[in-house]
């Protein structure tokens, strides 16, 4: 008797999906409304979605894994680490043989072609940190030479600022730079850098014997126990407080805090344009339940359950909000996927990545949409149960 009546509600169900159909085919004015907002919804949040979903999978792409960068144990990215002197010392004596780049990396503010302005690092180096970045190469001028306030600047930053031509000067902390050359990586990530020579940013901001971090060449056949090694040579000495990660690692991780602080800021704002367009819809179904009165009230006498009617009018406005939605994901697609942006990257490091739209993000936009129209249609959809003898409760 149970699986009977649950065949009955399918059967009436599914004959009542086409004159949910026709009702919105004979209100298309507030089912274009209802369609129209709920596509505004899911477009913003497709919009943060697109964002964060291409800052994370550029930047976590990013990196090597047999390069190790060691900073101060309690820093989570190299603004925050400070090294001396002596740590620099400890950490060359562990392994002599490996590449190692101290380094300090600086903000700086230039001016962009269209005027506005540009946060970026200004990093001085080791020579060795030239050969721990893969594909490293000048495509214009030479390296900066030792000892002089002389710098390099990623190519496509020479494409978005003014100043950077070689041989322009930039007046940085009231000392002049010349601009030697321009380089390009196979990363994106360094390339919105400019790189000058340590002991030269040192002296020019004070910083005499002050360091960030140091890069740490590894051996490719085994990064995993290299790494494990360098950790425990460095925790043998309580004093240095200093911990090491691959740079695969440390980007990772920069990617997926910043990825998540876009998915905090999507949601509530697309939760809060969502509730006008849950009233909104709620508004319209509820004037479309008014002016079937008469169709509904004969459902009822024609014996149709309750559940069924309700379904009905569910159904309208679920088929609404679903139309919004692959409105946007077209919309979204066409809008956003490919779309290039400019964040920073570890710190202060300019970077262009693309905006990417995935499966994942469908989903969530589909799921916004579903309760719109979940949330907009309940409530009108049970008042339509009240309709059986010409009288609305």
């Amino acid at each position: 008797m149970k699986q009977a009546t649950w065949t009955d509600l399918l059967r009436q169900c599914r004959a009542l999906a086409p004159v949910s159909l026709a009702s919105v085919r004979h209100s298309p004015w507030s089912s274009t409304a209802i369609v129209c907002c709920v596509m505004l919804s899911v477009l913003m949040l497709l919009a943060f979605l697109a964002m964060a979903s291409g800052y994370e999978r550029q930047l976590s792409s990013r990196g090597q894994p047999d390069v190790a960068l060691v900073l101060a144990r309690e820093a989570t990215a190299e603004a925050g680490s400070r090294l001396s002197r002596e740590q620099i010392e400890a950490i060359a004596r562990i392994d002599t043989a490996a590449r190692q780049s101290p380094e300090l990396a600086l903000t700086v503010s230039l001016p962009r072609q269209d005027a506005g302005r540009m946060s970026l690092n200004l990093r001085g180096m080791a020579a060795a940190g030239m050969e721990l970045r893969p594909g490293f190469r000048l495509v214009a001028g030479r390296l900066f030479a030792p000892g002089r306030n002389e710098l390099i600047v990623g190519h496509r930053l020479a494409e978005e600022l003014r100043g950077v031509a070689i041989g322009e000067t930039l007046r940085l902390m009231g000392r002049d730079w010349t601009v030697v050359g321009h380089f390009a990586l196979d990363g994106a990530v360094f390339e919105g850098e400019l790189w000058a020579e340590l002991g030269a940013v040192q002296g020019s901001y004070g910083r005499d014997n002050q360091f960030q971090s140091v890069r740490v060449q590894l051996p490719s056949s085994d990064t995993a126990a290299a790494l494990d090694a360098l950790n425990a040579r460095l925790a043998t000495d309580p004093e240095l407080q200093l911990t090491a990660l691959t740079e695969r690692e440390f980007f990772a991780r920069q990617a997926e805090g910043t990825s998540r602080l876009i998915g905090y800021l999507a949601w509530p704002l697309s939760a809060v344009l969502a509730i006008g367009t849950v009233a909104g819809c709620f508004t319209t179904m509820s004037m479309a339940v008014q002016a079937r009165r008469r169709s509904l009230r004969a459902l009822h006498q024609l014996g149709y359950g309750a559940p069924a009617v309700f379904f009905s009018v569910l159904f309208e406005s679920l088929l609404l909000a679903l139309a919004g939605a692959l409105l946007a994901l077209g919309l979204g697609w066409l809008l956003f996927d490919g779309m290039h942006g400019t964040g920073m990257a570890a710190g202060m490091t300019s970077m262009r990545y693309e905006w990417q739209l995935d499966a994942g993000n469908a989903l969530q936009a589909l799921a916004l949409a579903l309760a719109i129209g979940l949330l907009g249609g309940a409530v009108p959809a049970w008042r339509s149960l009240n309709i059986k003898q010409g009288a609305l409760a």
